[in-house]
């Protein structure tokens, strides 16, 4: 039986280090620039609220990466967001060269419709 006790708390002690892994990697992503820099944009493109309804919001769990080496880097994320009307995926693409953050994708896709690129003019 004693073993059965610690085989379940050392269950219970993984999941949670999992849980804080996943929670700590989510909050890192959010706070970087290129995070932010598409947030800014998605937030206010009219294209977004039309295609999703306002008001739209980011899902907390953000997929992909970002990565640093000095000066230079790459942001690789993909952003589930919703709206009154529905749902969509925001695909996120941005570099960072010598400290300065540029976003070189951010489209907007839904099921069944042609993305969106919400950097060219709409």
């Amino acid at each position: 039986m004693k073993v059965l006790g610690w085989f379940v708390a050392a269950l219970v002690g993984m999941l949670v280090l999992i849980a804080l892994v996943v929670l700590l990697a989510g909050w890192g992503m959010r706070q970087s620039e290129a995070f932010q820099m598409a947030e800014q944009k998605i937030l206010t493109d009219a294209r977004v609220q039309e295609a999703v309804g306002a008001p739209v919001k980011i899902a907390w769990f953000v997929m992909g990466s970002v990565e640093r080496v000095g000066a230079d880097g790459k942001a690789d994320l993909a952003l589930p967001i919703s709206g009154s009307l529905g749902e969509a995926d925001v695909d996120v693409h941005a570099t960072l060269r010598n400290g300065s953050w540029t976003l070189d994708e951010l489209s907007l896709r839904q099921r069944d419709a042609e993305p969106i690129d919400l950097l060219a003019a709409p």
